[in-house]
This record gives structure tokens, C-alpha cells and sequence, in this order.
């Protein structure tokens, strides 16, 4: 095992596996407004059942997946802005009440982007991760790899060393699958593909989210939508290269912020 991991899975383990709940969560109070929403949003549901639950940032937020899973029963719990420790300091309310059959979790980019050390946020990815494995243990939990945009290239290396750290324990414990789904964002020259972001170069815009959403359907139950469940990891991170070319063109509004 690598020393940086090595180092990383201490932390982890040192802290009873959920060593981000015990530190320097965010003041109460942020994103109030959005987290109320989602409560009451969630109160009107009345009881209903919760086939996919997704739960992170922006990235989360703005993807409607309302249409584009509707044959999972989808609930959009993402809300703009958040780290790791955001949804970690609002684990009840963005859980609560619900036994999905999966999880999926977008979230870590903002917390680099806010300069917090690469490893430390992939320790607190990883503490989330077996915080839901250990609450859902039925659930198939999801990870989908930090994105490299147009605007924030210069963070690149941060995010997929973060990346590595995560895939790394997904390898190794199998608790959740690590998908990597930065990959089918870029050109064949490993730039940003800019047909994939809205105008401020770090949201998907529909193809960007077409693309996301080809290569977690292998991930799902059977539908009905011609999609096998479970690929494992490593198969689908090289897969996710491939699906650019086979992508059909989409010409939709940008997502907006």
C-alpha cells in the first residue's frame, strides 16, 4: 500500500471510521434557506418511497434528475455550494426517512477549491461514505469522481489526487463504487471538452449530464432501460473514456446556476 494511503486510511480508522463529524464542522446556519427547502419539499413527498437518493453540491443540485432517472424514483437532496463537510453537518435531514436502493454522492470539489488539503478532504469523502455503508447497508453507494472544469484547470492535479486517494479505498474496502465520470468530460487531447460546461466553465450543461448519466445507468437495477446493473469500478473508469465518441449531440440551453 502506498504511504500517502497508508496515512489516510489511519486517519480514517483512527477516528472510529467518521473522523470528519468530530472536527471543524461549518457554523449552523449555512445554506439555511436551500436546507429548509429541501425539508419541506421532502414533507410534502408524504411518505413516499425513495428508489435513488442524491446527495452533494451543485453538481447535484442542478441535474434533474426528476426526468432523467425517473424509472429509479429519484430525490435530488444536492444543494449549491456544499463540501464535504456541509452535507456531513446536515447527514440527518439530507438522509432521514428514507432506505433507497442507492446513493449517489457528488461532493469534495468546493472543499479543494477552498483550499483545503487534497488528503484531508479525501479523508472526510471516505468517513462520509462509511457513515451511508454503515446506515444503508443495503444500499448500493456511488461515488462519482471530482470533475476537472475549463474554469478551474488549474486545480486539476488536486482533484485527482483526491480522486486516487478515494478510488483507492473503493478498491480496497468495497464499501462503494468509485466511478469515474471526470474522464468522459474531456477531448482526446485530455482538455475540457466545452461542449460538456454551461457558460461559467465549471457546471454541465444536458451533454455534460447525458454523459454522466450513460455511464452510472450501468450502475442501477434493470429497468427496463437496457442497462446492466453493476459494472465493476476499474471497468467502467476505463469505459468512461469511451463514451464521448459514442455520445449523441444535444443542442439544450446551459444549465443555469
Amino acid at each position: 500500500m502506498r504511504p500517502a494511503l497508508a496515512g489516510l486510511l489511519m486517519l480514517v480508522a483512527a477516528t472510529g471510521r467518521s473522523g470528519a463529524w468530530a472536527k471543524d464542522l461549518p457554523a449552523p446556519g449555512r445554506f439555511e434557506a436551500e436546507l429548509r427547502a429541501l425539508a419541506d419539499y421532502d414533507r410534502s413527498l408524504g411518505g413516499e418511497s425513495v428508489g435513488t437518493l442524491f446527495i452533494g453540491s451543485s453538481s447535484i443540485r442542478l441535474w434533474d434528475v426528476k426526468t432523467e432517472f425517473a424509472a429509479y424514483r429519484p430525490l435530488n437532496h444536492g444543494f449549491g455550494g456544499a463540501t464535504v463537510l456541509d452535507v456531513i453537518a446536515n447527514y440527518a435531514l439530507l438522509t432521514a426517512h428514507y432506505a433507497p436502493e442507492t446513493i449517489i454522492v457528488y461532493v469534495g470539489e468546493n472543499d479543494i477549491v477552498q483550499g483545503r488539503a487534497t488528503e484531508a478532504v479525501a479523508a472526510d469523502v471516505i468517513a462520509l461514505l462509511a457513515r451511508l455503508r454503515d446506515d444503508f447497508p443495503a444500499a448500493r453507494i456511488l461515488y462519482l469522481s471530482m470533475k476537472s472544469s475549463p474554469a478551474r484547470w488549474a486545480r486539476r492535479s488536486a482533484f485527482e489526487q483526491a480522486n486516487r486517494h478515494i478510488r483507492e479505498q473503493s478498491e480496497s474496502s468495497r464499501d462503494f463504487d468509485y466511478i469515474d465520470v471526470s474522464g468522459t468530460l474531456l477531448r482526446s487531447d485530455e482538455a475540457p471538452d466545452p461542449d460538456c460546461f454551461s457558460p461559467d466553465g465549471i457546471h454541465l450543461n444536458m451533454v455534460g449530464y447525458r454523459r454522466w448519466r450513460q455511464i452510472i445507468g450501468g450502475y442501477l437495477p434493470n429497468r427496463g432501460e437496457g442497462t446492466a446493473a453493476g459494472p465493476v469500478p476499474e471497468i467502467a473508469a476505463a469505459a468512461s473514456r469511451a463514451v464521448q465518441s459514442a455520445v449523441l449531440p444535444i443542442t439544450t440551453a446551459a444549465a443555469t446556476r
